[in-house]
């Protein structure tokens, strides 16, 4: 053996029983970190598309809301149906927050009392939940989404 002796551990290999001790211990250690970047991959994820979601059906709901509404109580109605339907809930839900400013004009420039100028402006509030719950960031694991639109057209062209 050329004058080396070579040192066997308890299982009979040359050191090998120790590096099965240190994997687990590895493990240990670098699985809760790999955790908390998924989880908070897939939260991140889960709240861009509800943003951008909330965004198209504000965006929907003001172009509709200012082409077709005549008071500003059938603009309230119909945004919040509009984004209820757009957002996957039933078109009367109460969890998300509408706010409409709807305005008719037959002063303003290019306007006439065939075609008044209408504008509307809304903003919409959904809360959104994350699978957990960050303490450092949220909480309770509640985030409010908000979004808001303008759009204003002539009517009747």
């Amino acid at each position: 053996m050329n004058g080396i002796r070579r040192r066997r551990g308890r299982c009979g290999q040359v050191f090998r029983c120790s590096e099965r001790g240190q994997a687990v211990v590895e493990l240990a250690v670098a699985l809760p970190l790999i955790m908390t970047i998924v989880v908070g991959g897939l939260d991140f994820g889960r709240a861009f598309e509800r943003q951008v979601k909330l965004q198209q059906a504000v965006r929907q709901a003001s172009s509709t809301v200012s082409t077709t509404s005549t008071s500003a109580s059938a603009a309230s109605t119909a945004a919040r149906r509009i984004i209820c339907v757009q957002l996957g809930f039933p078109a009367t839900c109460t969890n998300v927050t509408v706010s409409v400013a709807f305005s008719r004009s037959t002063s303003a420039l290019g306007a006439t009392t065939a075609n008044p100028l209408a504008t509307a402006t809304i903003t919409s509030t959904v809360p959104w939940q994350t699978l957990v719950p960050w303490p450092m960031l949220t909480g309770d694991g509640r985030i409010d989404l908000s979004a808001t639109s303008t759009y204003s057209v002539l009517q009747g062209r």
